[in-house]
């Protein structure tokens, strides 16, 4: 029997006897190829070969994942959630985009979407300032920011007993406590009006405005739907560990190059763009190098990330003249017209810092606090399976003679 090259995405979730929603999240994780449909149609088409290979994998697990000529990018945890959808390049918390609620919503008010499914959770303002007493000691303030705030969540969950009170309501006000706790960490400042506004004030622009920009940052990075550092609050959370305890998971995760570094790659690259007499000989040095563009391509898919191009267009409404805007829109057209990869958030953070004249550091700052939003989330899901996550690990060593 000839197979068709590409099947609907009825007929794929069909054969793979699951829903839209988890052939989407297969196809964001790089398990499904998918490409536009007829033109003037919206429906995407996936690629009948991967799904007769994701289908021959689920029932031959251990043969399957030995086989050579399955190939997949990287190796997956294939879990259940109900927080975040990509799709085509969108992004959508619990069914809602995430550029509506970058535009309407708090940071606050959306980490409560993401914990409880609704944004007017109340939260008690924190009176117990955990943590608080050991944030001056003259050493944390030598330790880069993720180090610090493990420092700190360590000495935070001993004092919060109330923290190990593990269903969905109380994990999300110890959610906003060790938010807060972040927050007074990084900043010196009480977040009374909002993590956002609390870091305008350490932008030298106009502190309404800034405001906006650093909510809608928090907002449109709080969950990424599942990598390294989530994979590690939910195996933590499985565990039983506290809120506290699989926060600190993810940030040792975070603190491994390969994530705490894109921002200053990035900023390291404008550097040099700004030194250079030729832009376009820059890149294309680059290029022949086999170096990459930081801040260029490096994700899932080569899709548009929606969250960059408007976060992006936020900035350029709100400072349409700024020195940095125009060399950022000069790198992306040289790039583009070099490689087919698009911009991603990590150089729209750049852009943000530099027009905001916020120090580098403040990059990290904002991506953990951000994130952190989404791992209280994951671990409420965790913690509601009850369940302990025990991946299985394929041997593919040399095997004991008979």
């Amino acid at each position: 029997m000839i197979l068709k090259q590409y099947l609907t995405a009825y007929e794929a979730s069909e054969a793979l006897g699951v829903t839209k929603a988890t052939l989407y999240s297969y196809v964001s994780r790089g398990l499904i190829r998918s490409e536009g449909g007829e033109i003037g149609k919206r429906e995407r088409r996936y690629s009948t070969e991967d799904v007769e290979k994701l289908k021959y994998r689920s029932k031959n697990p251990q043969k399957g994942d030995l086989d050579k000529n399955i190939n997949l990018k990287n190796d997956y945890f294939m879990g259940d959630s109900e927080i975040t959808l990509i799709n085509d390049g969108f992004y959508f918390y619990r069914g809602i985009n995430v550029l509506e609620l970058a535009t309407n919503q708090s940071f606050e008010r959306v980490s409560s979407l993401i914990w409880t499914g609704k944004t007017n959770f109340r939260f008690s303002i924190p009176q117990d300032n955990y943590g608080g007493e050991h944030k001056n000691w003259g050493y944390l303030q030598t330790l880069r920011v993720i180090e610090r705030f493990r420092v700190l969540l360590t000495l935070a969950e001993s004092e919060d007993l109330s923290a190990y009170t593990l269903h969905r309501d109380g994990v999300a006000a110890t959610g906003m406590r060790i938010i807060w706790l972040l927050t007074r960490a990084a900043t010196g400042g009480e977040p009374l009006g909002g993590v956002a506004n609390v870091f305008s004030m350490e932008s030298k622009k106009e502190r309404e405005g800034s405001a906006k920009l650093i909510n809608a940052f928090l907002v449109l990075l709080a969950d990424t739907e599942m990598d390294a550092a989530t994979l590690a609050v939910r195996c933590a959370a499985s565990a039983g560990a506290s809120p506290y305890g699989s926060v600190s998971a993810g940030l040792s995760v975070f603190s491994g190059y390969k994530f705490s570094s894109n921002n200053e790659r990035v900023e390291a690259f404008f550097k040099e763009a700004e030194a250079s007499r030729n832009l376009e000989e820059m890149i294309i040095g680059r290029i022949r190098r086999g170096e990459i563009i930081p801040g260029f391509g490096q994700n899932q898919d080569q899709e548009i990330d929606t969250r960059a191009v408007f976060l992006l267009k936020m900035i350029e409404k709100n400072f349409p003249e700024s020195n940095t805007l125009k060399l950022a829109w000069q790198i992306i057209e040289v790039t583009q017209k070099l490689m087919l990869i698009q911009y991603n958030i990590d150089f729209v953070l750049v852009v943000l810092l530099r027009i905001l004249d916020m120090p580098k550091e403040v990059g990290l700052t904002l991506l953990t606090l951000a994130r952190t939003a989404g791992w209280i989330g994951h671990s409420i899901e965790q913690y509601d399976k009850n369940s302990l996550i025990q991946p299985k690990v394929n041997y593919v060593g040399t095997f004991p003679s008979s």
